[in-house]
């Protein structure tokens, strides 16, 4: 902490290429903590109660090779974000992130790959309005767009969220449209699911998604879940591959979850 409205951190890692630990979770771009030197910087600004900015800047070198990547690499990853919240009720922030990474491209007439920067520009627009009456609506836009090679795609989502909680019910609904030229584009909005489940789809290609969770609490030893999920793609005729494949457009996931505690 630099003063009662600004904080400052600074982290710098590195990771040789030889170097495995089966637990190692730290800090990194790789998913696992090899093959990586980097330093990171971030700051954090609030000049009152309803305003806070905060930014960071992360440079990063692969010494050796990666998956997708026939060579040592550098990238990057900027990142800035600026909330408002006039009151408890109501939340908007707006975020923009930039990552550039290497990653291969064939060149069939020379027999070889080349390796030039992928840069992924991803925006997020937020709006959340709660009412006294345990009423959430939240908003959401989100948009982005992959450069390499030459050739730029993008892709976009559009998500209304409505969560109501009275007595002992609770709900949480959903409803999005979605559109990417490509999987690079992929869009990873964070969903509700039943206890201990974890849920970050990707929206990718083009179509609709919708989901409706009810949690009900008959008494402090006893919850019950409902959750049914369905999304709709336009694009296609089938969905998933292989032993996942499903002849036609539309995918259905239902879970019913109860919980009883001793």
């Amino acid at each position: 902490g630099l003063s009662n409205s600004l904080e400052f951190s600074a982290l710098y890692r590195k990771y040789d290429r030889n170097f495995h630990s089966f637990y190692g979770a730290a800090f990194g771009e790789n998913t696992r903590n090899i093959n990586e030197e980097g330093f990171y910087l971030g700051l954090r600004y609030r000049p009152g109660r309803s305003l806070n900015f905060a930014v960071y800047a992360d440079r990063f070198r692969f010494p050796w090779l990666r998956f997708r990547v026939d060579a040592p690499s550098t990238g990057h990853e900027y990142l800035a974000r600026f909330t408002y919240q006039p009151n408890k009720n109501i939340l908007m922030y707006f975020q923009a992130r930039e990552e550039s990474k290497a990653r291969n491209v064939s060149l069939p007439e020379q027999g070889t790959n080349a390796v030039p920067q992928g840069i992924r520009r991803n925006y997020i627009l937020n709006v959340a309005y709660g009412t006294r009456e345990n009423l959430e609506l939240r908003s959401r836009l989100q948009w982005s767009t992959y450069a390499l090679g030459g050739q730029q795609t993008g892709g976009l989502t559009l998500v209304q969220d409505l969560n109501w909680q009275w007595k002992q019910w609770k709900l949480s609904s959903r409803f999005a449209l979605f559109d990417t030229d490509d999987y690079d584009n992929r869009q990873y909005v964070f969903e509700r699911n039943v206890l201990y489940a974890f849920s970050i789809p990707a929206y990718f290609g083009e179509g609709s998604r919708t989901y409706l969770m009810v949690q009900y609490k008959a008494n402090p030893q006893t919850s019950f879940w409902f959750r049914w999920a369905h999304t709709r793609y336009t694009d296609r005729e089938s969905v998933g591959s292989g032993l996942d494949r499903i002849d036609g457009n539309k995918r259905t996931d239902l879970s019913v979850q109860i919980i009883r505690s001793f």
